[in-house]
């Protein structure tokens, strides 16, 4: 069981994020507020009362509590959002598919009725910086600046060697089979592996959770949709608001236990393409930081704090 576990966060390589989570739970009250975004309800939890307001969205897998840590630090200084995008933590499955464009609108509503209306700054990491720029496309106004943190960029599978769009389709394969396993009940709660990163009071929550057959249906149709939110996230004229590119310097050292996996020719091109995403608007920078992997809340917790401060300070 652990081994399908550890391959299903290896799979998600680099639109993926590092812990699993999915659907409500009932044995903990949500720490934030559900809010309804058309007939079924999606998780925000707002904290601090900055003069800046951040709006975090994650990796494929990844949800709210494991952007507690980071989020109580900033919140000490901005207003901080996170959210569980629908299927993930405490938020409802959406009736609609996982593109970017569905997902945009979701997160558009639930702010709004949040009543969060001055422009605000979007950090995405990974898969989420797909939806980041599929965000600007949609409502550039709401948008006073871009961080992305290790983010996904367009066709990134064509560009990296073979060996990663090939673990790409097996980790799509792999979250049908544990799907199916999870619809059949072969899933224990018990069973599942503890996050170690989470505080203890959500350790039952999210064993309960990952047992769920939604958050591996989630996950399969967000990578499955790929090329679709490609399409709607491709920023084709470059945008005026400032941009802070964090970029991990081994960010493939993450996944370096996958058999056959080219770590270094991948960190190559990987490097290549966060460069790419400076054209994205013509005020951009891009911070580099040492001995991190794409694991960047792990890995480098502190210094991904600190770039985040600095640069919204200078707004």
């Amino acid at each position: 069981m652990y081994r399908i576990l550890r391959n299903i966060t290896l799979l998600s390589l680099f639109i993926g994020s590092y812990s699993l989570y999915a659907q409500k739970s009932s044995l903990n009250n949500p720490p934030g507020k559900l809010v309804d975004v058309g007939g079924y309800q999606l998780h925000f939890n707002v904290k601090g009362n900055g003069p800046e307001t951040i709006v975090i969205e994650p990796g494929t897998g990844s949800w709210s509590l494991q952007w507690m840590e980071l989020q109580n630090e900033l919140s000490k200084q901005f207003r901080v959002v996170t959210y569980d995008r629908a299927g993930y933590g405490w938020s409802d499955t959406s009736p609609y598919s996982r593109s970017a464009n569905n997902i945009v609108e979701e997160l558009h509503i639930g702010l709004t009725k949040l009543g969060i209306n001055e422009p605000f700054i979007l950090l995405g990491h990974s898969y989420g910086g797909l939806i980041v720029k599929a965000y600007v496309n949609k409502y550039k106004e709401d948008v006073k600046a871009i961080i992305f943190a290790d983010a996904a960029t367009e066709f990134q599978f064509q560009k990296l060697p073979p060996a990663v769009a090939m673990v790409l389709e097996s980790g799509k394969a792999q979250f049908k089979r544990t799907g199916a396993m999870a619809r059949a009940g072969m899933l224990s709660a018990a069973q599942m592996p503890i996050d170690s990163a989470l505080n203890s009071q959500f350790w039952e929550v999210y064993q309960e959770t990952i047992a769920q057959p939604s958050f591996y249906d989630v996950m399969f149709n967000e990578m499955d949709l790929l090329p679709r939110t490609y399409a709607y996230s491709a920023i084709e004229k470059p945008i005026r608001q400032p941009i802070l590119v964090i970029t991990a310097d081994n960010s493939f050292g993450a996944f370096s236990s996958v058999p056959g996996l080219p770590v270094e020719d991948s960190n190559t091109t990987w490097f290549e393409l966060q460069k790419n995403l400076l054209s994205v608007s013509t005020k951009s920078k891009q911070e580099v930081i040492p001995n991190a992997t794409h694991h960047l809340l792990l890995t480098a917790k502190d210094e991904f704090r600190k770039a985040v401060i600095n640069f919204v300070k200078k707004l």
